[in-house]
């Protein structure tokens, strides 16, 4: 699984744009939300959490593939930290875990 882009802790909350390919059979799809990580939180232990739960228990491949026990499948997560102006914005738009 790749590591999150995170910056150093910092004593505020931090917002996440996150982005992860889901893979079912031959289709891909893109899948979007935020992540609020709280100042006693690890920012990329909080999105790999996040990322290996998101469809029930997954499980990582010697690929690096995730897979779920409905048959689909993660790959490319990523994060990128916003604003939390940006981040009430795109609240409206994105889940947030």
């Amino acid at each position: 699984m790749q590591t999150a882009t995170a910056t150093a802790p910092n004593e505020a909350t931090r917002h996440f744009y996150c982005e992860v390919t889901e893979v079912n059979g031959e289709y891909e799809y893109l899948a979007r939300f935020l992540l609020k990580v709280e100042p006693d939180q690890d920012a990329d232990e909080r999105f790999n959490q996040t990322i290996m739960g998101m469809r029930g228990k997954g499980e990582e491949d010697e690929t690096g593939l995730i897979w779920f026990d409905d048959g689909l499948a993660a790959k490319d997560a990523s994060m990128d930290e916003i604003s939390p102006e940006d981040f009430a914005v795109l609240s409206k738009y994105l889940s947030c875990n």
